[in-house]
């Protein structure tokens, strides 16, 4: 979804939508959004600055 769309429907500024998405990304250490959901769904290995590459999926938190 767009960071307008996200922000409308969880009554946030687009600046704030954005920001929380790019904390996201730089936790998980995506180039973007789909690298992101395929890390968080065990898709792709988790390359977090808290996780060793190829210690399998993050968990959630």
């Amino acid at each position: 979804l767009p960071n307008k769309l996200i922000a409308a429907k969880m009554n946030l500024s687009e600046s704030t939508v954005k920001m929380h998405i790019q904390h996201i990304m730089r936790k998980c250490a995506a180039h973007n959004r789909t690298e992101a959901v395929l890390r968080w769904r065990g898709r792709l290995p988790a390359q977090g600055r808290d996780h060793e590459p190829g210690a399998g999926p993050m968990q959630e938190t």
